[in-house]
């Protein structure tokens, strides 16, 4: 019972005393008893209540002597009233005393009971906390800065606790060359003298067995300012994470640095404004990627040839309204003004509502390759084109119709805005324009070139006449003004003039002109024009001489000479055979070193495996069967190697009774063809090897990025699982950080599928269909997926089923759970039908869904690899992509049916591969 309480009772009891000692006189008794009541309640005995206490028995014991001596009661009546005067202070004083030490008891249980809580909140701390008062002193520190000392292992710090001069330890270890104290004391001291309101220092402190960091804190105590509140704590963990990131991020940097190009961040405008470039932006276009970032852009759009612009703005929008990823080939201007080609592949990363925010691509230099290809293109272009006009010199009867052919394949070919032919007219020295082809929307001039006098060309028409070429590359240069002005009158940039003869005689020129831009004339394309003017010059002067055989025969051998031909003349009845000098000359003899009388020269010197193959053609050209005989074979050359060889002959003869008798042929020699044609065979295989080595660097890629997100995924949960309950900002920040790298992971985890797919061959195995739907039934219990759904699943396989375990296991993953990925909200009940059905030679597989749906125009292009028919998905887009591959590996079939709205059915068919498993019969 408190104090108070029982004072209480004792005054009531006193008042009760008193009044019946007012009545009942009891003299010194009730003085004793009343003593002795506040002697009880009173425990701490003070000087005053005693005081009164005796004060109280002396009046209360004159009250006898009173009533005995005194006649009138007024001074017993006075003495008893000032009695209980004094009673009543004594009690009232007894009860505010009595009050005031319960109230001091009470409040200081309560500060002792804060005092525990604050305790044990600091002690609870990580963090290794004290407090010092304005000399230095530790006056208070947490159980973790006395734990540190103890554990530390350092000699020093093991004394460091409540009554210890922090200031005076800085200082002896400062001058004793601890850099890191002298550092500490200078920011405590700053922080004392209110210079900075706070000092926080960062700092290593290995060991042999470990390296640590740390950090110091330093602040004024609030409410305290000549105190100071010192927080050490363990930052270890965080900066091995920090230079971890930062080990990764240089990782990725110098990946970016080793590709063939460049990857870029930028805007969807007409000008492609870039934010971010990576390093190989200056191999590629000569400009500084440092120089770019969020503030300073970059004008892609300025570097691009202003005949692509348009091009590559439609095709670029139409893929990103469409959700494409775009690929495109166009050549761009580097600083230094150099054109080049560049291979692009982009996409749109887009917002919620499906508008573009940005764009995000890589770009390779396709130079060297463009190069290459136009360089093969063109030969193989020119000698064909060469192999085209010796068989129209040698097969046509109207000279017009065949001149009309070459320029036309020769203007293309070469690609030109002209190609004609001038005749030069002796008898009244002019030259006509016989012959024109001209380019699209390239006006003809052919009507107003007759009968031009050839003095107004002298400076060409002389050196023309004496076999030279004129070749002008630039009109602009050209020093004649006669010639410039007439040249820049027509739009002439340049002109490419080879002289043609005739019988000995000058005849004209071929010309070609580009109108569209100045040249450089090819050398080998020269040279090779010289060829084709030797053999339009040759068909002209055969054909002006056809009327006796003997010049024909004289005008044919100059054609087969000129385009170095081989010829030879075959009686199938007397196997008597006639060769020229050039068919010996091809394989490296004269003729007189070669029996170029016998079909065995032939047979001898053709290569063993082209022999049957020109037997079987030879055989069907004779029997009817095809107009003529043409094959490519090798032979031997006399220095020992294989020269490739054009073979083609006719029948041109019969005997009487309808035999075949007499085939005429031609040997042209293609080898430069067939080496350029390996040189392109030799560049696929290269290619090839290029996309292993790709696949295999992709794999190793993906297996060695996965165990670092593995490691940071442990990383985001634990620390995840420190974060208060109350911290619910921070707890969405470390979900989204999960789901981040989760999606990162099932992005590698797609690549490597992809690349094992393409890498590994068939392995077959018994299929248990049913335990591999029932692992995809537990991996959609862990789905991401905030539509509740059913899946209702029918296995029913008749006899065993042999196929790939892996790559099934793939193409049920990725087609179950795409169903579950896209259901839609909107319907009350949301259901996954998976039906597999096997027999010997099939296994169907149904995976239908009553889903979102996937529009038509997607359906072609729903298996491409990074395509995306939805906005919605926040996948990589390869899923079906490694699906169909997968299932075509295995020699299987997929369907797609679906309409927006009402859901998807997808239908599997993939062949028992049971005859290929060892051990089945």
């Amino acid at each position: 019972m408190k104090n108070g309480l029982l004072v209480w009772l004792a005054f009531i009891l006193l008042i009760a005393i008193v009044l019946i000692d007012w009545y009942v006189p009891l003299g010194t008794a009730v003085g004793v008893l009343y003593l002795f009541v506040i002697v009880l309640v009173s425990r701490e005995r003070k000087r005053v209540i005693l005081l009164f206490s005796v004060l109280a028995i002396l009046l209360t014991a004159l009250n006898p002597i009173l009533l005995a001596t005194s006649e009138t009661p007024v001074n017993v009546y006075l003495n008893r009233s000032l009695s209980i005067a004094v009673i009543v202070m004594t009690s009232i004083y007894a009860i505010y005393k009595s009050n005031l030490e319960d109230q001091s008891e009470e409040m200081r249980q309560h500060l002792d009971q804060s005092a525990s809580y604050n305790t044990a909140v600091l002690d609870s701390v990580s963090a290794h906390i004290a407090v010092l008062n304005e000399d230095g002193e530790i006056i208070s520190t947490n159980r973790a800065w006395n734990e540190f000392g103890k554990k530390s292992g350092l000699p020093d710090l093991k004394g460091i606790s409540v009554g210890t001069n922090y200031f005076k330890v800085l200082k002896k270890a400062e001058e004793a060359g601890d850099n890191t104290a002298g550092q500490t004391l200078k920011g405590m001291l700053e922080v004392k003298a209110k210079t900075s309101e706070l000092y926080e220092w960062e700092y290593p402190c290995h060991r042999e067995s470990e390296n640590k960091w740390f950090v110091m804190k330093v602040s004024r105590l609030k409410g305290f300012d000549d105190h100071l509140v010192a927080v050490h704590e363990d930052i270890t963990s965080r900066v091995l994470a920090e230079r971890s990131l930062q080990a990764r991020e240089e990782t990725w940097r110098q990946m970016l640095r080793n590709l063939p190009g460049y990857v870029y961040r930028c805007q969807n405008d007409e000008k492609w404004n870039a934010f971010f470039v990576s390093e190989g932006f200056a191999r590629v276009t000569g400009y500084d990627p440092d120089n770019v970032d969020e503030e300073n852009h970059f004008p892609l759009g300025d570097l691009i040839h202003r005949d692509y612009i348009d091009y590559i703005w439609k095709q670029s929008q139409d893929a990103l309204n469409s959700g494409d990823v775009f690929r495109l080939e166009y050549p761009i201007a580097t600083k230094t003004g150099e054109i080049r080609w560049i291979w692009e592949r982009g996409q749109g990363v887009y917002s919620d509502d499906g508008q573009v925010q940005y764009i995000e691509g890589f770009i390779s230099d396709i130079t060297e390759r463009k190069r290459s290809e136009e360089y093969i293109r063109k030969r193989l272009s020119m000698e064909k084109l060469h192999v085209r006009v010796s068989e129209a010199a040698v097969g046509y009867e109207d000279v017009a119709k065949v001149l009309n052919s070459i320029l036309k394949d020769l203007g293309s070919t070469l690609e030109v805005s002209r190609a004609y032919i001038f005749k030069h007219n002796h008898s009244n020295d002019t030259l006509d324009n016989t012959l024109e082809w001209c380019a699209d929307e390239i006006e003809p001039q052919i009507q107003n070139l007759q009968e031009v006098p050839a003095s107004v060309f002298s400076v060409w028409t002389k050196p023309l006449s004496e076999g030279k070429i004129v070749c002008e590359h630039n009109a602009a240069n050209v020093t004649n003004p006669v010639i410039k002005e007439m040249l820049l009158e027509q739009e002439i940039k340049a002109i490419l003039l080879v002289p043609l003869f005739v019988s000995g005689e000058f005849y004209g020129f071929v010309g070609f002109e580009d109108c569209v831009e100045a040249r450089n004339w090819d050398r080998e394309d020269i040279e090779m024009l010289k060829s084709i003017a030797l053999t339009i010059s040759n068909l002209i002067e055969r054909r002006q001489a056809e009327k006796s055989l003997i010049q024909e025969r004289a005008r044919l051998d100059n054609i087969i000479k000129s385009n170095n031909l081989g010829t030879w003349e075959w009686n199938l009845q007397t196997d008597e055979v006639i060769y020229n000098e050039r068919w010996a000359e091809i394989v490296g003899y004269s003729p007189e070193q070669l029996e170029l009388d016998c079909i065995n020269t032939w047979r001898q010197l053709m290569h063993p495996e082209d022999e049957v193959k020109s037997d079987d053609i030879l055989q069907q050209h004779i029997d009817g069967k095809i107009p003529f005989y043409e094959c490519e074979v090798r032979m031997k050359h006399k220095d020992g190697r294989w020269v490739w060889v054009l073979d083609k002959g006719k029948i041109m003869t019969y005997t009487l009774d309808g035999k075949p008798e007499w085939i005429y042929g031609t040997h042209t020699e293609i080898t430069a063809s067939k080496l350029a044609e390996q040189e392109i065979k030799n560049q696929n295989i290269e290619l090839e090897k290029r996309n292993t080595e790709l696949d295999r660097f992709v794999y190793s890629t993906s297996h060695d990025l996965r165990a670092p997100l593995t490691s940071l995924l442990g990383l985001i949960m634990i620390a995840e699982s420190n974060v208060r309950e109350e911290d619910s900002e921070l707890r969405e920040i470390f979900k989204m950080m999960e789901k981040s790298v989760r999606r990162l992971d099932g992005f590698i985890g797609d690549i490597l599928d992809y690349s094992r797919n393409i890498r590994q061959d068939v392995e077959c195995e018994l299929i248990d269909f049913e335990e591999l739907v029932q692992e995809q039934e537990e991996g959609l219990k862990h789905f991401n997926n905030l539509v509740d759904h059913k899946v209702n699943v029918s296995v029913k396989c008749s006899g065993d089923f042999y196929s790939d375990k892996r790559r099934i296991r793939v193409i049920l993953n990725n087609l179950i759970s795409n169903a579950v990925k896209y259901l839609d909200p909107d319907k009350d009940e949301s259901v996954v039908n998976v039906e597999i059905q096997t027999d010997d030679q099939l296994a169907r597989i149904t995976i239908e869904d009553n889903g979102i749906g996937i529009k038509e125009e997607h359906h072609e292009k729903i298996f491409d690899m990074f395509y995306r028919a939805t906005a919605v998905s926040d996948g990589s887009g390869i899923g079906l992509y490694i699906t169909k591959e997968s299932i075509e590996k295995l020699g299987g079939s997929v369907h797609l049916e679906s309409t927006p709205g009402y859901g998807t059915r997808f239908l599997v068919k993939l062949p028992n591969l049971k005859h290929k498993y060892k051990g089945v019969g």
